[in-house]
C-alpha cells in the first residue's frame, strides 16, 4: 500500500487534499477471498493461502466464526498441528476430521502474536466446507422388523455414502444382527438409507446406536468417524448373562434394553423360536426390566439356555414368536460333600471342587449356616468370609495370598453362589447351598500356658483348646517370650 499524506493545516476530510506520497506500507498476512471443500471423516489439507510475507509458523484454526470458540469435531481444538509451503499449506498431520457437515471459517493468525485460542485468529482468510450429514439425526426401528430410514439433510450429501450402526463411531466391533455387514448405503442425493437386502430385516439387539457415517468404500468401525445421529432398536439387549441355581426359584433382573415394557414375555428354551422349553415362561414386570415368576420346578435341570423374548404385541402365545435371543441363562449346582481343611494364621485356599456348570466368578463364603443372616459370619475370616471371584473354571477359590485366617479354630460351613446370579451374592442369605464343611486346625490362639524346668523332660500338652490336631506330625516351637511366632526362630539350647 501505499502512504498518503495531508497536514494537519488543511481540512483532510477529501481524497484529493492526500496529494503527498510518503512511502509504502508492507501488511504482512493472508489475503481473504479463499475457499476449499474437504470431506467429514478424511484427512484435511488447507492449501493454497496466499498472502505477503507468509511463514510456515503462523497459526490457523477453523471456528463458525473469526475470534470465537472452538469447535467440536476437528483435532487439537481445531487448530492446525502441520504446515509447509512457506505458510501457504496448513493440516492436521495423521489426524482425520469429523465434524457435522457445514461451512466453516477459515482464521488466521500471524508467527510471533499470541495465538492460544480462536479469540486469537481473527483473520479470516475464506471458507471451509466440509460435507457430511448436519448431525442430530433420530430414527427407531422395531427389532425383527424391516429398518430403513430417510429425510437425513447435511452438506453436500450424496447416493453412494454409507452409516454403519455402532456403540461407538469409529472403535469397537461390527453389531451383529444388521444387514449387509452392519451398512446401510445412500440414495436419492444421500437422503434416504436402506441395508440392500429385500426386507432390510434386523434382529440386532436393543439399544441407542450411534448411526456413524463415511464416504466411499468404507468398511471397517475406525472408518466411520462422523456421528450422524442415534438409531433405536426396540427390544432388549442380546448380551445378558444370568445365572440361577439347580432347583431353586429363578428371578431375572436388570433386563437391559430400549422401548421395553409390562407384558413382553420371555421363555428360556434351547433355541429361540423352537419347543423343547425346559422351563415356563415369564411375563415382565417393573417396566420390562424384571421377570419374577419362576419357582424351583423350571430349574430342575442345570445347563446353559437361552433367553427368548417376545415383545408385547406380538402373539406370545405362538412359541415361534420368542424369536428374540437376549442373552444366557447358566443353571448350576455344585456337588455336596466336598469337605476342606485350613490352618489358622495361614492363608487358606480350596482347590478342585466340582459340580455342573461351574465358571470362573462363582463365590463362596464361610459361614456357621448356609444362608443365616449376618449372625452366621465367621469373625477373623479374610474378606468378610466372602472369596474372591473363582478361578479354573470355577473349581478354585481363595480369600487373598497375604491375607492370614485370624478366626478361632473349628468346623464352618462353605456356602456357595454362582456367577451373575440375581441376588447379587452380597450377602450370607444370598449363599444357600452348602458345598461341605471348613475345619479350621489348630490350638486357640493362647490358650495353653505351660511351665518346664531347666535339663529336665518336658511335656507340652495335651491340647484341649483347638481342633483338628494330627498327632505325630503337628509341632511346636519355642521362641522367647519377647519374640513373634511366625517371625522369630526358635531359641538357642530349647528344645531339640
Amino acid at each position: 500500500y501505499k502512504l498518503c499524506w495531508c497536514s494537519a493545516g488543511s481540512v483532510c476530510t477529501s481524497i484529493p487534499m492526500f496529494s503527498v506520497g510518503v512511502g509504502k506500507m508492507t501488511l504482512t498476512g493472508p489475503t481473504s477471498g479463499f475457499s476449499l471443500a474437504c470431506v467429514s471423516g478424511q484427512f484435511c489439507v488447507i492449501s493454497g493461502i496466499q498472502g505477503t510475507n507468509l511463514n510456515q509458523d503462523d497459526s490457523v484454526m477453523v471456528l463458525d466464526d473469526c475470534g470465537g470458540s472452538s469447535i467440536e469435531g476437528f483435532p487439537n481444538s481445531a487448530k492446525t498441528t502441520s504446515s509447509g509451503m512457506a505458510g501457504s499449506e496448513h493440516a492436521w498431520g495423521s489426524d482425520r476430521i469429523n465434524p457435522v457437515g457445514g461451512l466453516y471459517a477459515v482464521c488466521w493468525c500471524a508467527k510471533g502474536a499470541t495465538c492460544l485460542d480462536g479469540s486469537f485468529h481473527r483473520k479470516r482468510v475464506g471458507t471451509l466446507t466440509v460435507a457430511g450429514p448436519q448431525g442430530g439425526f433420530t430414527q427407531a426401528c422395531v427389532v425383527f422388523s424391516a429398518c430403513t430410514w430417510g429425510g437425513m439433510i447435511g452438506q453436500d450429501l450424496q447416493d453412494g455414502d454409507r452409516i454403519m450402526l455402532l456403540e461407538q463411531c469409529g472403535t469397537g466391533q461390527k453389531v451383529l444382527g444388521f444387514p449387509n455387514g452392519d451398512i446401510a448405503v445412500a440414495s436419492n442425493g444421500g437422503h434416504d438409507y436402506t441395508f440392500g437386502s429385500s426386507d432390510n430385516f434386523v434382529t440386532a439387539g436393543g439399544f441407542d446406536y450411534q448411526m456413524c457415517w463415511c464416504r466411499g468404500q468404507c468398511s471397517g468401525p475406525a472408518n466411520f468417524l462422523v456421528r450422524a445421529g442415534t438409531l433405536s432398536i426396540l427390544g432388549p439387549r442380546s448380551d445378558h448373562e444370568f445365572g440361577c441355581i439347580k432347583d431353586t426359584a429363578c428371578v431375572l433382573l436388570g433386563f437391559k434394553g430400549v422401548g421395553l415394557q409390562d407384558g413382553d414375555k420371555v421363555k428360556i428354551l434351547l433355541v429361540c423360536g423352537v419347543s423343547g422349553s425346559p422351563g415356563s415362561g415369564s411375563t415382565a414386570v417393573q417396566g420390562g426390566t424384571a421377570y419374577l415368576t419362576w419357582d424351583s420346578a423350571m430349574t430342575t435341570q442345570a445347563g446353559k439356555f437361552t433367553v427368548c423374548w417376545c415383545k408385547k404385541s406380538w402373539d406370545c402365545n405362538d412359541i415361534a414368536n420368542f424369536k428374540m435371543a437376549a442373552g444366557s441363562l447358566t443353571v448350576a449346582s455344585v456337588d455336596p460333600n466336598q469337605h476342606r481343611s485350613c490352618h489358622v494364621r495361614d492363608i487358606c485356599q480350596v482347590e478342585g471342587i466340582t459340580g455342573n456348570q461351574l465358571q470362573s466368578g462363582d463365590l463362596l463364603m464361610i459361614l456357621t449356616a448356609c444362608g443365616g443372616g449376618a449372625d452366621a459370619k465367621v469373625p477373623g475370616w479374610p474378606r468378610n468370609g466372602t472369596s474372591m471371584p473363582a478361578t479354573v473354571g470355577g473349581s478354585k477359590f481363595s480369600w487373598g495370598l497375604l491375607n492370614a485366617v485370624l478366626s478361632e479354630p473349628g468346623v464352618y460351613k462353605m456356602c456357595w453362589c454362582p456367577a451373575r446370579h440375581f441376588s447379587g451374592c452380597d450377602e450370607p442369605s444370598d449363599f444357600i447351598i452348602e458345598v461341605g464343611r471348613m475345619t479350621l486346625k489348630g490350638p486357640v490362639y493362647m490358650s495353653q500356658n505351660r511351665t518346664c524346668t531347666a535339663n529336665q523332660p518336658c511335656l507340652v500338652g495335651p491340647f484341649v483348646a483347638g481342633t483338628g490336631f494330627s498327632y505325630g506330625t503337628d509341632r511346636v516351637s519355642l521362641v522367647s517370650s519377647a519374640g513373634l511366632c511366625g517371625t522369630n526362630g526358635q531359641e538357642d539350647g530349647v528344645g531339640g
